[in-house]
């Protein structure tokens, strides 16, 4: 019983020192304090502006912290901010605080995260900070309807290009929303459907032209059950059997109509802003197509080529072609390719022919020497 009750003093002891030390913390150190000095460091070893919306105010649970309502980050000659955070809380404790820029560890907690064109809620980022290298792990997110988990690194942080790195995983994305927000535009490659991607990579620079240049990386993807827009597989098979039956090509056929798929997959690889591939697979009800090709992401330049096989008919694969402009690409069958296959088929008909005529030629020669054999 006296045990037990020198541990209840004990306890209170430190509660009540522990609220000591808070209310003087409080008195002593108010957090908007820091605000001047954060800025001007940021400035002074980035070049980035950076922005703090409403007062800084500290956080006790689960553990001690700093909460800000927004911060956003503006590189030079921007009009706009390339980073933005809401309903940031950063938990540590408050002698890493106290330890300036050697040391930080903790969680950060975001509301919401847009860098450049791309959108995120609810991150939770373990964050660790020494000697100028971030290390972010583990980064777990809601993103684009699905599911973040990632681990980064930054490197170099207060020189002119930092350096990342990441390892990412994200499933059950909405496709259609993300390509929308990392193009900014209505690319004509792309697609809907919801699925799966993996991506290792790494990049360096702060504004968007320079970290497409220096990216380079290697990744997988998958696509269910989506619609590839504005590339119409089934129009241009339709097209390419009027070519090889000597027909008009319909008038009546739309090109870029959508085209409903089962399944889209494939590999990439990544190498100073240029993305290529080989083994692209599109399974829709009618056909199967291959793809391969190059995707230049800073000059926004595509080249690609389609070999679509459809599951009725024809047996040859129809070649299609998507290049020039990333955004308004010319798309077209490859009519030469198709040709030679036309010149090909003749070809072997023409053997074929040849060899049956040569067979039967022999046949007879060898029935009338069997009947005569003296002459």
């Amino acid at each position: 019983m006296k045990l037990i009750r020198s541990l209840v003093l004990i306890v209170l002891l430190l509660i009540i020192i522990g609220a000591l030390g808070i209310g003087a913390l409080l008195l002593l150190m108010n957090p908007n304090q820091l605000r001047p000095a954060l800025i001007t460091e940021v400035k002074k070893q980035t070049g980035l502006d950076m922005v703090i919306d409403g007062a800084f105010s500290w956080s006790f649970y689960p553990r001690m912290g700093i909460q800000a309502e927004h911060i956003s980050f503006t590189g030079p000659h921007q009009s706009v901010p390339f980073l933005e955070l809401q309903d940031v809380t950063l938990v540590t404790n408050v002698t890493d605080l106290l330890q300036g820029n050697q040391l930080l560890r903790g969680d950060v907690y975001i509301g919401n995260v847009r860098w450049l064109n791309l959108h995120v809620q609810n991150a939770h980022v373990g964050l660790h900070w020494r000697d100028e290298l971030l290390t972010l792990d583990p980064i777990s997110a809601d993103l684009y309807g699905g599911k973040l988990d990632a681990s980064a690194h930054g490197k170099d942080w207060f020189a002119p290009a930092p350096r990342w790195d990441w390892n990412i995983y994200a499933q059950d994305l909405d496709w259609q929303a993300l390509l929308k927000d990392l193009n900014a535009n209505d690319i004509a490659v792309s697609f809907t459907g919801t699925g799966d991607i993996r991506f290792i990579g790494e990049t360096k620079g702060h504004l968007r032209n320079e970290l497409l240049s220096n990216l380079n990386g290697n990744g997988r993807f998958t696509v269910t059950h989506g619609v590839f827009e504005h590339i119409n597989f089934n129009g241009f098979v339709q097209s390419a059997e009027a070519i090889l039956n000597h027909q008009e090509t319909a008038t009546s056929i739309t090109l870029v109509q959508p085209t409903e798929f089962n399944q889209l997959s494939g590999t990439i690889s990544i190498k100073n802003g240029v993305l290529t591939t080989n083994n692209l697979m599109l399974l829709a009800p009618r056909l199967t197509a291959r793809g391969q090709g190059s995707i230049n992401l800073p000059a926004e330049e595509i080249s690609l080529q389609w070999q679509i096989v459809p599951q009725a008919k024809m047996q040859e694969s129809i070649p299609l072609l998507v290049m020039g402009n990333l955004y308004h690409p010319d798309i077209h069958l490859d009519t030469t390719a198709l040709n030679i296959d036309v010149v090909r088929e003749k070809v072997n008909d023409a053997k074929a022919k040849l060899m049956q005529l040569l067979n039967k030629v022999h046949h007879q020669k060898t029935v009338k020497h069997v009947a005569h054999p003296g002459k």
